[in-house]
């Protein structure tokens, strides 16, 4: 028998349509059931699933990216010229 099932998957991935699953399919963690019926196992919990192992990467130290290296760049050179050119007013 082929169950067939729609999830929501718009508070994970943004998307606005729900999408079609078959027998196999894994669904993301977090994921509604729309239409139809769904027997799960649960594979994984806590800081082993998906959303523990993202927490545990944003709960680490904190570094400094090439974006923000830039932009404190930028800014610098912004402070610098603003200091050092004579106001007009």
């Amino acid at each position: 028998m082929l169950y067939i099932n729609v999830h929501s998957q718009a508070a994970l991935t943004g998307e606005s349509l729900a999408v079609t699953m078959t027998e196999g399919d894994e669904p993301k963690m977090g994921s509604t059931v729309v239409r139809g019926e769904v027997e799960a196992t649960v594979m994984f919990t806590g800081k082993d699933s998906f959303f523990g192992k993202t927490a545990a990467m944003l709960s680490g130290p904190e570094e400094t990216s090439n974006l923000q290296k830039l932009l404190i760049k930028i800014m610098g050179i912004l402070v610098v010229l603003s200091v050092s050119t004579p106001s007009s007013f």
